[in-house]
Parts: C-alpha cells; structure tokens; sequence
C-alpha cells in the first residue's frame, strides 16, 4: 500500500477562524487502488473507495491524474474522522445529483448539501464538472457521498477543524 503525503495550508472558512486545513494528495496512489487507511495518518479513514485515473472525458480530474470513486459499491463512498473536524470540502462530478452528508459521533446528522444534478463534462447540463461541495459544522465525525443510481468522482478533498 502506497502512503502518499498530504499536505497542509492555512485557509479561511467563512464562519470560522483560520485554522489547519488537510488537503489530501491523491497523486501517489496507484490506477485501480482500494482507498482504506491510506490517509489514517491525517485523521481519515475511507469506506468504498478506489483511485481512478479516469479514462472517461465525462470524469476529468480538477487537478492531477487521480480521483476518487466509490466502488465497488457503485455510487457511494464514505469517509470518517478522527478526531472529529468542523469543515469538509471536496470537488464533485457525477452522472446525478449527489448528496454529501456529515454525520456526528451518535450517528446524528449534522449537514447536507448537493450537487442539485448530474455535471459530466460534455453533457448539456447547467451544471460544470468540479462542482464544490463543503460542510461546515462543530464535530464532524463521518461524511457519506451518495449519488442516486450513478457514479461519480471526487477530487482535492480537504478538511479540518
């Protein structure tokens, strides 16, 4: 398993003071390899999830070659937090709508927001490839992203406190 470094910057979250954010750096791991505990180090832990070069144009990475994708259950990936965080963002392309949901330690949800529909790249829709998606919220213990009936990407993921 490759362990590929992530890195940190100071950035400022509207609502929130300046505080240490962790980018995760995709970049190091390999076309086709299951996302786990790859980024435990950082604080994250990954559920259904696997790098992907895309080889689809409909998929294109925001930055780099790598991306995210939930399988093999398709259309879903999870990711929990220790310790827990206040802001989680992400960049987003998917054939539908996709929701992030941040969850709390008692399994309470927290936050939502969504893409509101599909955004391929070379589709007719209203909405571009790389839509962001972020949750702020105290005490952010795990995020599901699920896109009903689809599959999507995720790329430069960040959180912090």
């Amino acid at each position: 398993m490759s362990h590929p470094e992530s890195w940190h910057k100071q950035k400022s979250h509207q609502g929130l003071n300046q505080s240490d954010c962790v980018y995760l750096n995709f970049e190091n791991l390999n076309n086709f390899e299951p996302v786990r505990y790859q980024f435990q180090h950082e604080g994250i832990i990954f559920s259904n999830a696997l790098a992907l070069q895309p080889s689809n144009s409909a998929y294109p990475p925001r930055s780099g070659r790598m991306v995210l994708m939930g399988a093999p259950r398709s259309g879903w990936l999870e990711a929990t937090f220790e310790p827990l965080v206040s802001f989680v963002e992400c960049y987003v392309t998917s054939s539908q709508r996709t929701v992030l949901s941040a969850y709390g330690q008692d399994n309470s949800l927290l936050a939502t927001t969504e893409t509101g529909g599909p955004n391929l790249q070379g589709s007719d829709s209203e909405i571009p490839p790389h839509a962001w998606l972020q949750v702020e919220v105290v005490g952010i213990h795990r995020i599901t992203l699920y896109a009903f009936d689809g599959q999507f990407t995720v790329d430069d993921l960040a959180f912090g406190i």
